[in-house]
């Protein structure tokens, strides 16, 4: 079940692989996934595995928790996430992996459990 912290931005995508993601992302596609990803996380108090606790103030701040660096080498373009094991799931069993576009112009995001079964949540 989504933390309440996202209920009504993210709901659990059936269905979708990876070969209905985007491969590559124009300028334009990059700020609108950018977008997407502030207005989930902004302003929102996230603790990271640590345990330390971060307001997201901005995109600078987001990326810093998260990491998120480009990549299109892989099985689809994504922003992945690799500072942080961080979770959308009140269990805390699914890790964000990383932050996909789909070929519907709709953000997805990639999580996985520590035995590597997938969720697909999209942003609302």
């Amino acid at each position: 079940m989504i933390k309440e912290l996202f209920a009504n931005q993210v709901v659990e995508a059936e269905g979708i692989a990876y070969n209905d993601m985007k491969e590559e992302w124009n300028d334009q596609e990059v700020s609108f996934v950018d977008k997407a990803i502030r207005n989930l996380f902004i302003r929102k108090t996230l603790t990271d595995h640590r345990g330390d606790k971060r307001r997201m103030i901005n995109m600078e701040v987001i990326e810093d928790f998260f990491g998120l660096p480009y990549t299109s080498s892989s099985s689809f373009a994504m922003y992945g996430v690799t500072n942080t094991r961080f979770c959308l799931d009140n269990e805390e069993e699914y890790g964000i992996d990383c932050f996909g576009l789909g070929n519907d112009g709709n953000v997805y995001i990639w999580c996985t459990d520590i035995e590597e079964n997938e969720k697909v949540y999209k942003v609302m």
